[in-house]
């Protein structure tokens, strides 16, 4: 008898194996206990993360972006909702984009690449229709919210981003969520 879960974990393994390769990438896992380093560059190992805790006072901006883009516009899985009132988008942009964290709107994270607006990532999160033991492979980090948001509903997520940078700041940034 074959058997299927074995062949999905081996062929899992061997494509993130093929990205890394191909495309020097940075591939991680999130999951609620924090990130799981898979393959680490020499600068990022280096690096100090710190876990202070910024202050939050984007929680009511934050609870109206949940109300009025993402209820308002037909998105109504509980547990999603929960979690896009948890985890600050704020924490996610440039600090000169702060601001507009909670606007309904991509933002420029740098490197030519935005953050995708707060409606866009609940709506594919609700699309997925992830459950408490289901593993994603999510191409293209970014900033590293999605990972932070799909993180809080499923067992793990594997991230692969193309540019260092990115990457290395989307670990910082997941981090200091405290997914």
């Amino acid at each position: 008898m074959f058997n299927h879960s074995g062949f999905k974990q081996s062929a899992l393994k061997i494509i993130l194996s093929l990205l890394f390769f191909i495309f020097s990438t940075q591939i991680f896992a999130v999951d609620k206990s924090g990130i799981s380093l898979a393959h680490v560059n020499e600068s990022s190992d280096k690096m100090k993360i710190e876990k202070q805790e910024a202050p939050d006072i984007f929680k009511n901006e934050r609870k109206c972006m949940v109300n009025e883009q993402i209820i308002g516009r037909g998105i109504d899985n509980t547990k999603i909702l929960q979690v896009m009132l948890k985890v600050r988008r704020d924490i996610f942009v440039p600090s000169e984009q702060k601001q507009y964290a909670y606007e309904d709107r991509p933002l420029p994270i740098g490197y030519g690449q935005t953050i995708s607006q707060p409606y866009i990532v609940a709506y594919m999160t609700q699309k997925l229709d992830l459950k408490s033991g289901h593993k994603v492979l999510e191409i293209g980090t970014g900033s590293g919210y999605q990972a932070a948001i799909l993180a809080e509903i499923t067992k793990e997520v594997y991230t692969v981003e193309i540019i260092p940078e990115l990457g290395n700041g989307a670990i910082i940034k997941i981090k200091r969520v405290k997914i």
